[in-house]
C-alpha cells in the first residue's frame, strides 16, 4: 500500500509531530505495523532528546522556566500568580451571572416605565431633537444608576417616529430624583416649544412593570 518512506515523511509525518499516536494508529492501518513501528521508535527518540535538551527549570525560588519541546516558546509559571488571575475571573463570571439573574430571574417588582411615542413633523425637527435629547441621555447613563433603561427607537415603519422608553427602579426616583435634574431643566422647556410650535406631536404611556412573583 505504499513504501515507508512514503507513509511517515509524506502522508503522516506532519501529522505524527502534533498527534503521534493518532499517526501511529493510521500508519498501522494504512501502511502496516512495520512502518507504525518505525515511525514511534523515531519519533520517540527524537522527542526524549528534546525533552533532555530544551527542557529548563530554575530552582531559585517558586518560579519555573520551560522550553516546550514542541513549539519551542518559553513560558513562566508562577503560583501566586495562577492563583489570582484563577480568582479574578471566578470572580467576573460569578459577578455577570449574579447580576443577570437579578434583572432577568428576579427583576425589580416595581419598576416604573415610561414609553414616549414622538411624530416629527420632518426630518430636520427630528434631526434637531436628537441633538438636544443626547446631553440628556449622556447624563442619565453617567449619573443616574436607579434609571434601567433610556433610550431612543427609530421605527422600522416611519423616519419620522421616534420611541423614547425609559425605566427606573420606581415612579419616586423619576419624580424626585430625574425630573429634578439640571439636565432634564435643560432639555425640557426645548421640548415644550416643539410641542407649542407644532414640530413635534407626543403621545406617552406609564406603568409599574408586572413582577414574575406575583402572577
Amino acid at each position: 500500500m505504499g513504501t515507508s518512506g512514503n507513509c511517515s515523511s509524506g502522508r503522516f509525518g506532519v501529522l505524527y509531530d502534533h498527534f503521534p499516536m493518532v499517526s501511529s494508529y493510521l500508519a498501522t492501518i494504512f501502511c502496516g505495523d512495520v512502518v507504525a513501528q518505525e515511525n514511534r521508535a523515531t519519533k520517540t527518540q527524537g522527542l526524549t532528546e528534546k525533552l533532555a535538551l530544551n527542557k529548563k527549570i530554575d530552582s531559585k525560588g517558586p518560579t519555573k522556566r520551560i522550553n516546550h519541546p514542541m513549539y519551542g516558546s518559553r513560558f513562566w509559571f508562577h503560583p501566586a500568580f495562577t492563583a489570582a488571575t484563577g480568582a479574578l475571573i471566578t470572580y467576573l463570571m460569578l459577578s455577570r451571572n449574579l447580576e443577570t439573574k437579578l434583572v432577568k430571574q428576579k427583576g425589580y417588582p416595581n419598576a416604573w416605565s415610561l414609553t414616549i411615542h414622538l411624530r416629527f413633523k420632518d426630518t430636520e425637527s427630528r434631526r434637531e431633537f436628537m441633538k438636544h435629547w443626547a446631553p440628556l441621555a449622556r447624563y442619565v447613563r453617567d449619573a443616574e444608576p436607579f434609571c434601567l433603561l433610556f433610550e431612543a427607537i427609530q421605527s422600522d415603519k416611519d423616519p419620522l417616529l421616534l420611541i423614547v422608553d425609559e425605566r427606573y427602579i420606581d415612579k419616586n426616583v423619576y419624580v424626585e430624583k430625574h425630573r429634578s435634574s439640571a439636565a432634564f431643566h435643560a432639555f425640557r422647556p426645548y421640548m415644550q416649544n416643539k410641542q407649542d410650535e407644532g414640530k413635534v406631536e407626543v403621545v406617552g404611556e406609564s406603568g409599574t412593570g408586572i413582577s414574575l412573583d406575583s402572577i
